[in-house]
């Protein structure tokens, strides 16, 4: 199955409390929700193929550019084979591995992102009203390998190569959220060539 657009609007196309919303997490929230089925998860009772490719994807206030994805829907869930996307602040992502809806989402697989402009990228990611982070200081550009592993209780890095200008950090990192009350809990094992 093979499907191409030249734009979607995602932020139109989804009312949350009544208005459209250019906050990126309540857009990707409101799109979950709606994909969702009960507590199932995104499946096919036969392996589907699924390509996609689309020049513009409105989502958050802004732009995703030349969006692609090479994708396999199996009964047990969605194998990512390949997911490439250019973002705001002059960044590229590419993905490949497991996804999943069900259960608040998830994916399980590797992560290459770089962008020249992090400050920019991470307003948008954020939702700030001025477009800009200052999340991370004075560093500008960016550049993230890693397998990653992101659901609901946890989001871990490991085979993790950061770098944010000059500096260079590797290692990885572990976010659990406390069950039942409990503290949430970082683990990390990292090793840097400098402070930023």
């Amino acid at each position: 199955l093979v499907l191409s657009s030249r734009q979607i609007d995602l932020d139109a196309s989804l009312h949350v409390d009544g208005q459209t919303t250019s906050d990126l997490r309540a857009t990707l929230s409101a799109w979950q929700s709606a994909l969702m089925m009960g507590e199932t998860d995104l499946r096919a009772p036969f392996p589907v193929a699924v390509d996609l490719k689309i020049e513009s994807i409105l989502a958050g206030g802004d732009t995703l550019k030349n969006v692609q994805l090479q994708s396999l829907v199996q009964s047990d869930g969605v194998v990512v084979k390949a997911l490439s996307a250019e973002l705001p602040g002059q960044g590229r992502v590419s993905a490949s591995g497991r996804a999943g809806l069900a259960r608040g989402g998830q994916f399980f697989g590797h992560v290459a992102l770089d962008a020249k402009d992090m400050p920019r990228l991470l307003g948008w990611i954020e939702g700030e009203i001025s477009g800009r982070s200052n999340r991370i200081g004075t560093a500008k550009e960016m550049k993230l390998d890693a397998d990653v592993a992101l659901s609901t209780s946890v989001a871990a890095a490991s085979n993790l190569n950061l770098t944010l200008d000059r500096s260079a950090i590797s290692g990885l990192v572990r976010y659990s959220v406390g069950d039942d009350g409990a503290r949430s809990r970082v683990d990390a094992q990292l090793a840097s060539n400098a402070l930023i």
